[in-house]
């Protein structure tokens, strides 16, 4: 199904928005997970040669990066309700976001480019899987750790415990071994089913030639799985969520400011760099920086109420849009020559029946670039629906030909456009004014605040009342108001500055949209004005959203017990003006202190210190 530039989220009646009220607003949905067979099998040690094969694979950053301690229940929930299986990003107040195939790449360290993970997904008999296992992996599963082609992750784990490797193991015994751990990490972190309690054997295949593996790309295939999870869980199509989680915590927390803990205890982190370094092994991913030492002193967690409210109300300075040092060698190793240009293309995302659409053009500031109305998007909503249940001996290669042939084209679907400077817009006007027409932004429910204890959801409604009373004092609509100056002829203002965006879609592809962006006519030139609220970035996008409704924030927002946005309500009076006389009758105005009694000038009176109790019960009968 397509879009056109207005209507966006056309399946917005099935969201799971619609069931966020006043009685279930602190309702979960519970993560799956199923990492704890490996982290058990990891922190008993594994062999260096066997790292050194799980490094050939390409499978090591996923153990360099370690387990969370935690899944946030709450942060996890407020993601999902913010996704949008139309578009498959997030809409936030700051824009449209999403996790791309650089991101993957980054925090785990997989490779981007190679051949895709499908193929025949041939229904074998429980015996010839028994074989299969022992060929491959080195044992034979009982009967009843086989069921459907799932192979139970408590096997794998009991025998690489049982059979570990040795200096002397034979070069035979530690292939197998890796593949036994290399499917472990495929089954628990990868591509984790519903049950996390088994791992699909048709990825056995792509684990058989140990130098072969790295060359599939297992970054789309990781992202075409977690895309697939968003978008069931949040159109009601599931009570709960799995798939590569670790991806999307560290994700939210490198990008929202508002929800980054403070990472502590870090020091070990660089030993055991250098000791892998030193060992021949790779240096360690982005996601490796946060492997466990958490501080939320600074932050929230545990309350979904809290963190859905943090995100309706962030502005610019509380999203990172660019994360990742792409200069430093160590990292950039991680996207070298032409993989960099990978991140950006709109291509299909394929799991063998999963197929998933990136779209890099909805969110180019995170590749550091201005962002415009991105064209109509076209998610095939009929492949949400199939599924492999039902559909033995299958080749997804051949049902898949279309978008299989789109991603050996891949490089011609690179998004291209113009790289923003600090100080200059990251976006186009048109973007602001179309993106607040189309989009979902508020998503905490209207609460009462007297008939209910605890924090209360600031009601997204009352942002429109702001807007209201802005233009009832005779102001531009915030929509249309200009912040940034431009004149006729500079970059990013014609749709010829955008390289072609051909599109080669067969019969279910669209016939429209022939530029990169859809960019409607623009002014030739504008007028600054002038703003109480200013950011880093001049015309930035959240500053057109709230700042010039700072001035009637006080007056009209709703006195709640907890706000997360500090509204000054005496932002008029000067500091040296400001009093105790300014709180109401009655009071004494503000004297200097001098050196003396406070506690008695002040009125606090003296304190009376009271001794902690002994712990003996002496102190019921002594008085000190």
């Amino acid at each position: 199904m397509t879009e056109n530039v207005d209507n966006v989220l056309y399946l917005q009646d099935r969201h799971i928005l619609n069931n966020i009220n006043a009685e279930n607003m602190d309702s979960l949905i519970p993560p799956r997970r199923s990492d704890r067979s490996l982290w058990a099998l990891y922190s008993e040690g594994i062999h260096h040669r066997v790292r050194l094969c799980l490094a050939r694979m390409g499978f090591y950053g996923i153990l360099q990066c370690g387990p969370i301690k935690y899944y946030d229940h709450h942060l996890l929930t407020a993601m999902v309700e913010r996704w949008h299986r139309e578009t498959h990003t997030f809409h936030l107040p700051v824009g449209e976001t999403t996790i791309t195939l650089q991101d993957v790449a980054m925090i785990w360290g997989l490779n981007i480019d190679g051949i895709p993970i499908t193929g025949a997904d041939t229904a074998y008999t429980k015996n010839e899987l028994q074989q299969r296992c022992l060929y491959w992996l080195g044992f034979m599963p009982e009967d009843n750790k086989i069921k459907g082609g799932h192979l139970s992750l408590g096997a794998i784990r009991k025998h690489c415990l049982d059979h570990m490797i040795q200096d002397d193991s034979t070069d035979d015994d530690v292939a197998k071994y890796s593949r036994c751990v290399a499917l472990l990490i495929i089954g628990v972190c990868m591509f984790p089913d519903s049950e996390s309690s088994a791992v699909k054997l048709m990825y056995l295949p792509f684990l058989q030639d140990i130098d072969r593996v790295n060359t599939y790309s297992w970054d789309s295939a990781v992202l075409a799985y977690l895309y697939r999870e968003l978008c069931n869980t949040s159109m009601e199509s599931k009570s709960d969520l799995c798939g590569p989680l670790q991806i999307l915590q560290i994700w939210v927390w490198s990008r929202i400011t508002l929800l980054t803990p403070d990472r502590v205890q870090q020091s070990h982190l660089a030993s055991e760099q250098v000791v892998d370094v030193l060992q021949g092994l790779p240096f360690p991913p982005y996601g490796a920086k946060w492997k466990r030492g958490f501080s939320w002193v600074h932050t929230v967690r545990h309350s979904v109420r809290v963190m859905r409210d943090m995100l309706d109300w962030m502005v610019d300075g509380h999203f990172k849009w660019t994360v990742y040092d792409m200069e430093s060698p160590e990292l950039s190793m991680y996207l070298e020559g032409d993989r960099n240009l990978l991140c950006r293309s709109a291509c299909p995302l394929i799991n063998f029946d999963i197929i998933e659409m990136h779209r890099p053009e909805r969110c180019l500031r995170q590749f550091g670039m201005r962002q415009g109305i991105p064209p109509p998007a076209t998610n095939y909503d009929i492949f949400h629906k199939l599924t492999r249940q039902g559909r033995p001996n299958y080749d997804w290669d051949a049902f898949h030909k279309q978008f299989v042939d789109m991603w050996t084209d891949r490089y011609n679907f690179v998004m291209g456009g113009e790289f923003f400077i600090p100080g200059t817009p990251d976006t186009t006007l048109e973007y602001i004014s179309w993106y607040r027409r189309i989009s979902h932004i508020f998503v905490s429910p209207t609460l009462v605040p007297t008939t209910m204890v605890g924090y209360h959801p600031i009601d997204g409604r009352y942002r429109q009342s702001f807007e209201q009373q802005y233009q009832q004092q005779g102001h531009v609509s915030m929509s249309q108001h200009p912040t940034w100056t431009q004149n006729e002829g500079e970059a990013g203002t014609s749709t010829t500055n955008h390289p072609r965006y051909t599109q080669h879609y067969g019969d279910l592809r669209p016939s429209t949209t022939n530029t990169t962006f859809y960019t409607p006519p623009m002014m030739s030139s504008f007028r600054g004005y002038d703003h109480d609220f200013h950011t880093t970035y001049a015309g930035s996008f959240t500053q057109l959203l709230q700042s010039d409704f700072r001035p009637f924030m006080h007056d009209i927002r709703p006195r709640l017990n907890i706000s997360p946005i500090p509204f000054q309500e005496y932002s008029d009076i000067p500091i040296t003006e400001m009093s105790v006389s300014t709180v109401g009758p009655g009071t004494t105005p503000a004297q200097p202190r001098t050196e003396g009694d406070e506690e008695e000038r002040y009125g606090r009176g003296r304190r009376t210190i009271v001794r902690p109790s002994c712990g003996t019960g002496g102190h019921r009968y002594h008085r000190h």
